[in-house]
């Protein structure tokens, strides 16, 4: 199953003004939150980073977020693995 397949079971919120908007994998942090401007990465300290603005990927933050997570926990992996499939 990709990446995207496995976001898709594993919403949480979607609003009916914007669709796609969601949490991956779910509120608690560290989180990707989807929406309608981008996606915003949040760390356990609550600090947010941009990945994507518009239809712009951030690439040098996507990849700093990357490294960041690759050596961390499986929720950090998991998200690592869906910027590199979504994103990068």
């Amino acid at each position: 199953m990709s990446a995207a397949g496995t976001v898709q079971t594993e919403r949480i919120r979607e609003n009916p003004g914007m669709p796609k908007e969601y949490f991956f994998p779910d509120e608690k942090e560290p989180h990707l939150h989807v929406h309608k401007g981008g996606v915003t990465y949040t760390d356990t300290r609550h600090k947010h980073k941009d990945l994507k603005s518009g239809s712009s990927v951030l690439r040098n933050n996507c990849t700093a977020v990357v490294t960041d997570l690759q050596a961390g926990n499986a929720r950090e992996q998991r998200i690592a693995q869906w910027i590199q499939a979504e994103l990068l």
